[in-house]
């Protein structure tokens, strides 16, 4: 177990106890780039209802 890691998982134990011990999720909290719930729901709207004909 790397130095970095150890100190990680020693100030979650000392912030939150065993709690802070489980397991989490790596996803990120937040992210800018990301397409806007309703234009995503538009699209998945859209690809249901239409099918379009490709070239």
């Amino acid at each position: 177990m790397s130095r970095t890691c150890f100190y990680k998982w020693l100030r979650r134990y000392q912030d939150e106890g065993l709690e802070g011990l489980r397991d989490r999720s790596s996803k990120p909290h937040h992210c800018p780039h990301a397409t806007e719930a309703d234009v995503v729901n538009k699209i998945v709207y859209l690809r249901r209802h239409y099918h379009w004909i490709r070239p």
